[in-house]
């Protein structure tokens, strides 16, 4: 029995989108607390309303205040308490407010050591927006980022070092921006690769701070480890969140840590609160390391898709009681969250994406802006005070309208059911026609994931050459321990799915390539199959014209069923549009090769062969070709 398919959508591309008249109808608010079915007994003091429109310098030197010897940042280059946080922060925020003028960017080229925290703060207590820039990302990347940035000055650990020693004067006191201005600044990478630089309020950040901590209850017992870039919305959520807690955070750079040493770390530090991008935290639990540490109380996964299946790993790697929490939210806004409870499974593969937060509108809409009707998929698209505030483009910072009117098109498409929770379908960029049906990317993928020899899988669309069909290529990551057969057996699992989210193509690799924010690199994604798919073929003489009559029915058919031409005998019969479901001989085989058909079909039974050709064909509902 092959995989359900509940929920992966798959429809008619002329199909019509029903929709309610009028304009976005804002989805109800959800009665249900922040930390339903989460650790609602675990003491800690609420995140209050009013916080919201204090700066964080302001919050950092209370907490700094009431627990100065407490740890509050460990990395590989040492640990700081909090007074000395304080203290290394206050000498860099002297420097920064003398070097810059009020609407200066300051870029921060820092590793995830305790330079960045240090730096970043002290930005927001000199009044400053910070650009985080990871110095291991890709050098076009970074120049990329810095050419439409354009900061006007660029700390490096050397020089946060130094400044971090100079003697603060008695006089200096924090002067932060206001609540509603630039605060930090993010370069979203995307599938494109252009990058985007979206700006967050302190206002915004502290949101996100305010319902993580009273969500899950988090306090200055809580030991935080993040495995994001410092200079993504997550990694400066959980850095903001664990300090203002009252917490320690153990900084790392994901990209230099094997499963067995992110594993070790968890339970040398005594980690409670631990975030990871679903793919990332799945390649750690599946290469076997061993179960979590003893203090281990939450793990929160977002950023892309994430399966029950995910959620069983976790749960078998998790001591008993801890909880799992799904956060879905984007750089411009943050949006919903629940704790993963089997209650809500359903037939889909992929698990919902939570209950709405509160202090936001969402509304689910189709192409016009409409509201759907109940149950069915639409665009998400929220509206909220804490989205983004504006745009960082050439060197300026690019206001969106300001007050609780900002909205956010998410691009995500979505429904709501009955019982609340929202389910991500997938994203409209990532929607693909194949053979005239529209078919989610997210649920192909989902769809391979399921076969437990798969660690990753990434799925793209391809059109070899101008006039050819389009096809899905699946590209997928192997466990160790996978057969040597896995690519047949996923043909053959496949084959249970709706034809047009069959892949043609299949390939094995050691990793599948993915940015820095976790999506897939589409562009790398490309560049793989190009090396590795066959060579198009070169137009040759239509083999319908020869003399061959098996030749010309099967060709014949091939067009009129398939609405695609023969270029020649090596053209492949899934790339123009064929699947395998078909039965007869002469249009069903292992290697889709249209002429190795012929061939079988003329050294066999030639007669039969032309009438299985009919017979496809009016299995398709086309036209019957003539012999």
């Amino acid at each position: 029995m092959g995989p359900s398919l509940s929920g992966l959508t798959l429809r008619a591309a002329d199909a019509a989108e029903p929709a309610v008249d009028g304009g976005p109808a804002w989805l109800a608010v959800d009665p249900r607390p922040l930390d339903w079915n989460g650790p609602a007994a675990r003491p800690f003091v609420r995140f209050r309303d009013e916080d919201l429109a204090r700066p964080v310098i302001d919050l950092l030197q209370a907490i700094a205040r009431r627990q100065p010897d407490r740890i509050a940042v460990t990395a590989t280059d040492g640990a700081l308490t909090f007074a000395e946080l304080w203290a290394r922060l206050s000498g860099v925020a002297q420097a920064v407010a003398a070097r810059t003028q009020p609407d200066d960017l300051v870029g921060l080229l820092l590793p995830a050591s305790t330079a960045f925290p240090v730096a970043a703060l002290a930005c927001l207590a000199a009044g400053r927006p910070f650009v985080a820039l990871d110095p291991h990302y890709p050098e076009q990347w970074l120049s990329d980022v810095q050419t439409e940035a354009r900061p006007a000055m660029l700390l490096r650990p050397d020089e946060v070092r130094d400044l971090a020693r100079a003697p603060v004067s008695d006089a200096w006191r924090p002067t932060p921006a206001g609540p509603d201005e630039p605060a930090c600044v993010l370069f979203t990478s995307g599938s494109t690769g252009k990058p985007k630089g979206i700006v967050n309020s302190q206002r915004n950040l502290l949101q996100r701070v305010a319902q993580s901590v009273n969500a899950a209850h988090l306090n200055a017992d809580d030991r935080f480890l993040t495995l994001a870039s410092l200079c993504t919305i997550v990694g400066i959520r959980d850095l903001l969140t664990a300090l203002l807690a009252g917490g320690s955070v153990r900084l790392v750079d994901p990209g230099r840590l094997d499963a067995r040493e992110i594993v070790d770390l968890v339970r040398a530090d005594g980690i409670t609160v631990l975030f990871a991008f679903p793919a990332l935290l799945r390649s750690v639990l599946e290469a076997g390391p061993g179960a979590a540490g003893e203090t281990l109380r939450l793990v929160r996964v977002g950023g892309d898709t994430t399966l029950w299946s995910d959620i069983d790993l976790i749960r078998g790697w998790l001591p008993p009681g801890a909880a799992i929490q799904s956060i879905y939210a984007a750089t411009e806004a943050p949006m919903m969250q629940w704790f993963a409870g089997d209650a809500a499974r359903a037939d889909d593969l992929r698990i919902p994406i939570g209950y709405p937060l509160p202090g936001n509108r969402l509304a689910i809409v189709d192409g016009r802006g409409r509201a759907v009707r109940p149950g069915e998929v639409g665009e998400l698209i929220v509206a909220s005070p804490y989205v983004a505030v504006g745009r960082w483009t050439g060197g300026r910072f690019v206001a969106d309208p300001a007050g609780d009117g900002r909205t956010f098109r998410t691009g995500d498409l979505v429904r709501q059911r009955p019982d609340g929770l929202i389910e991500r379908i997938g994203r409209q960029d990532r929607q693909v026609k194949i053979r005239g049906a529209r078919v989610e990317l997210d649920g192909v993928e989902a769809l391979i994931r399921q076969h437990p020899g798969v660690r990753d899988v990434g799925v793209l669309v391809r059109v070899r050459r101008p006039g050819a069909a389009a096809t899905l290529v699946a590209c997928v990551h192997a466990q160790d321990s996978a057969p040597a057969g896995l690519l047949q057996d996923l043909r053959a699992r496949m084959a249970s799915a709706p034809p047009a989210m069959r892949p043609g193509r299949y390939h094995l690799v050691d990793e599948v390539p993915r940015l820095p924010s976790s999506k897939l690199d589409t562009r790398a994604l490309a560049a793989l199959d190009a090396a590795r798919a066959p060579a198009a073929a070169a137009p040759r003489p239509n083999p319908a014209a020869g003399g061959d009559p098996i030749a010309r029915t099967v060709a014949e058919v091939w067009r009129s069923v398939l609405g695609a031409p023969v270029r020649g005998p090596d053209d492949d019969f899934f790339e123009a549009g064929g699947d395998s479901s078909w039965p007869s001989p002469s249009c069903s085989s292992s290697n889709g090769r249209w002429a190795s058909r012929c061939r079988s079909a003329s050294s066999a039974r030639p007669p039969a062969s032309a009438s299985s050709a009919r017979r496809c064909a009016r299995r398709a509902g086309r036209p019957r070709p003539r012999s």
